[in-house]
């Protein structure tokens, strides 16, 4: 994969396919039942085969690919390329900011006709960006598009590693929060950091819960990205050993319910 041409040797782990035994095994492990497929390439192919996938398998509730936002054509066009078996189940698009084919889109005029249309067909946008810094494109486009629901994957990509930037993170997800169609994953943060370690990104899981609250906030194992980390139960484990102490029903918003009112409109 394109994508991982420039990471460290230590990405080594994941330079290889996995498959579905691979994922329904580690699922099995952390308890999991049920899921969302989301892209990691920029290629509406491989949003086509999770797709195909998704069709054969009831646990995948839905799957967030990938199409160019470049132009309202070109989206139409992609989304166009999706359609055979499994198409019901896409239920959004992911835009990874900076990557190669669309690059720096989120800074252009015609991202807002292409967004526009992912919200009148019922698509949500996940945003991921390189880090923090460009959290300012998610406000932006939340303001403009209100209805169009937008996650922002990561946490926003702390630079957990630099603490001195937590507080103008901490700003701007309240800014965030503030954008009721706007959605938090909680995910990532191992892979970024090195290691599952709770205690590490326990502040900002706190700051995230009191600005979007369970409701607006919700899991994903970042996984197979994850075992640059560590292994998918580890990182599982340490995402609840991060959450304060939360009722039965504020931890199922979090692991389950804000996904399917989020992607699935349950």
């Amino acid at each position: 994969m394109s994508w991982l041409v420039d990471r460290p040797g230590n990405w080594d782990i994941i330079r290889k396919d996995f498959s579905w035994h691979d994922l329904r095994k580690q699922l099995d492990e952390a308890d999991i039942a049920e899921l969302m497929l989301v892209q990691a390439s920029p290629d509406w192919r491989e949003t086509k085969a999770y797709l195909e996938l998704a069709d054969q398998h009831d646990s995948i509730r839905g799957v967030v690919g990938w199409v160019t936002l470049q132009s309202l054509e070109a989206t139409r066009s992609e989304l166009s390329r999706l359609e055979g078996p499994g198409r019901g189940k896409l239920v959004g698009i992911r835009n990874n900011y900076g990557w190669e084919p669309d690059g720096e889109i989120l800074s252009s005029p015609d991202v807002l006709d292409s967004c526009r249309f992912l919200a009148d067909n019922n698509l949500t946008l996940d945003l991921h960006f390189r880090d923090q810094t460009e959290l300012h494109f998610a406000t932006a486009l939340a303001q403009k598009l209100p209805d169009l629901t937008i996650i922002i994957d990561h946490l926003g990509k702390p630079l957990i590693n630099a603490p001195q930037t937590f507080d103008q993170w901490a700003t701007d997800i309240e800014t965030l929060s503030g954008l009721r169609n706007v959605f938090m994953k909680y995910s990532g943060w191992a892979t970024f950091l090195g290691r599952a370690d709770a205690d590490k990104v326990r502040k900002y899981v706190s700051h995230t819960l009191k600005t979007f609250g369970v409701e607006r906030m919700m899991f994903a194992s970042n996984w197979p990205v994850a075992l640059v980390a560590d292994s998918y139960t580890s990182t599982y484990h340490a995402t609840i050993e991060a959450l304060p102490d939360l009722k039965p029903d504020e931890l199922e918003h979090i692991f389950r319910k804000t996904a399917l009112r989020c992607y699935l409109g349950q």
